[in-house]
């Protein structure tokens, strides 16, 4: 647990950063299950926000939880300070209990959806983290239509990667090599995917597909755009341990272990303010091979301006090296992913309300 005195230091060193001059902040809070922490710890959150917040910073609260804990009291706590619930759960029974287990060994899907029609009894919206391994290729139908039958808002896939203690996956068997066989899946589970998700369009948000339009709008009102992702922005992402030590960029980062890195350590609340954590040797050595990743990416990839350089904690994961341009995420998630939509904008007129709209 991040104790009231770590909480405390944390929210009066944000709000005493310029970074936060005219712009907004978002407190994501996660971990292994963030709302264990209780609702008295995020009380205690929301007060200290008050008092520190004496600019007026626009704030955004959000949760990214597995849903198991959620009760009618923490439904009254979300609708009163107007939380962002993300529940993280992979699709029908069949699908969901094949890696979400709970301690006893057995399937958790029955906890998590008791969980979310909780909040649907108290008209709380909610978007679906689904995380995608080899199994899930096979149904993109029965994926849909259980996100779209349930009521969920939103959701947005994730693949199963290779990080921290997760040491394999599923999408990239053979020395992190992508097989033939595994593209193939993958670009006929998004073809479908889209073609069922397309008559929803106003209505559910996948959260590739709306990614892939706002650039794609951008890069048409004006050419030279090329994307920045948060994870590669100058502390666009900051995760805060418990003990108060500050990871920088990607979360994953946040309890990797690395001698090059410290650790992906650049400081803690209690000793450094975060205007001055740029300026750290710490940072600098990561900051460093973020940008050379970067500066690769856009020589060799076509796809630089849609992506970004994105993904650098799955490229220091999979090989050892930030730097490396290379991804399972990179490859499937941006380059096979923009294919496939950019096959069927090029068919088809996409017209979605006047949220997104394109016209090849």
């Amino acid at each position: 647990m991040m104790s009231f005195d770590v909480l405390e230091e944390m929210i009066k060193n944000i709000f005493s950063s310029s970074f936060l001059d005219g712009h907004n902040v978002e407190f994501l809070w996660h971990a292994g299950e963030p709302l264990l922490a209780g609702i008295k710890f995020y009380e205690k959150a929301i007060s200290l926000i008050e008092k520190y917040n004496v600019k007026n910073i626009e704030v955004h609260q959000s949760v990214q939880t597995n849903a198991i804990p959620i009760t009618d009291q923490w439904c009254d706590f979300f609708a009163k300070h107007n939380f962002n619930v993300g529940i993280s759960v992979d699709g029908p029974k069949f699908l969901h209990d094949k890696n979400r287990r709970n301690w006893s060994n057995k399937g958790s899907f029955d906890q998590v959806m008791r969980g979310f029609c909780k909040l649907r009894s108290h008209d709380i919206g909610t978007g679906a983290l689904c995380v995608l391994t080899r199994e899930h290729l096979d149904y993109p139908e029965e994926l849909f239509k259980f996100f779209i039958e349930n009521g969920f808002e939103s959701v947005g896939f994730n693949i199963e990667e290779i990080d921290n203690a997760n040491l394999t996956s599923s999408l990239n068997l053979d020395k992190n090599i992508i097989s033939s066989e595994t593209l193939i899946r993958f670009r006929t589970f998004f073809s479908k995917l889209y073609d069922i998700w397309l008559p929803y369009s106003g209505k559910f948000d996948i959260r590739e597909f709306q990614d892939f339009f706002n650039v794609s709008n951008l890069k048409i009102s004006d050419s030279s755009y090329v994307r920045e992702p948060d994870e590669t922005k100058n502390l666009g992402i900051v995760t805060i341990h418990k003990n108060g030590d500050i990871s920088p960029f990607s979360p994953e980062f946040a309890g990797a272990e690395s001698e090059k890195y410290n650790n992906f350590i650049i400081g803690n609340v209690f000793e450094d303010k975060f205007d001055d954590l740029m300026f750290k040797n710490e940072y600098q050595v990561i900051y460093r091979d973020i940008e050379k990743k970067k500066e690769s990416c856009q020589k060799e990839c076509q796809y630089f301006s849609i992506c970004g350089g994105d993904y650098a904690s799955n490229s220091y994961f999979e090989s050892g090296d930030i730097s490396q341009t290379h991804s399972t995420a990179c490859k499937l998630l941006r380059q096979e992913l923009s294919d496939i939509l950019l096959e069927k904008l090029i068919k088809t007129k996409y017209e979605s309300d006047g949220k997104y709209s394109m016209a090849i």
